[in-house]
């Protein structure tokens, strides 16, 4: 299979041409759609995002849990996902525990700590797109 992504110059320049030559209410204009677009686009993505999570990774997790003897918080906030993990043994990643160890590497933030004498281990998942990439 090919994909090819690539802009031809000449398009980007036609472009430009373009939007060198609207007036400025034209121009507003397709400012609002670019926005409409945006937030319609990072709407699907949180959609599909918490889909993912509650159909692949949630259960993945609910399997560690019950290996651990855990207890499992699962908290949806503004956008983010955030799972904690809690008990007083501590936990250990065995051979048994491969899909446990992809979690660590989607993870956007993970946490251990110390609190009423059980170890939390925490991960933060993005439900919304990261604008650093």
């Amino acid at each position: 299979m090919i994909y090819d992504y690539r802009i031809k110059g000449n398009e980007l320049e036609d472009l430009a041409i373009q939007l060198d030559n609207l007036s400025e209410k034209q121009l507003r204009k397709i400012a609002k759609i670019v926005e409409t677009m945006k937030e319609s686009e990072e709407d699907t993505y949180s959609d599909n995002t918490k889909d993912y999570f509650y159909h692949a990774i949630l259960p993945i997790l609910q399997d560690f849990a019950e290996i651990t003897s855990s207890l499992l918080i699962v908290e949806e906030h503004n956008q983010t996902i955030e799972v904690i993990f809690k008990n007083s043994y501590g936990f250990d990643l065995t051979e048994s525990c491969k899909y446990m160890r992809s979690i660590f590497v989607i993870a956007n933030h993970i946490s251990i700590s110390i609190e009423d004498e059980e170890v939390n281990l925490s991960f933060i998942f993005l439900t919304v797109k990261n604008s650093n990439k």
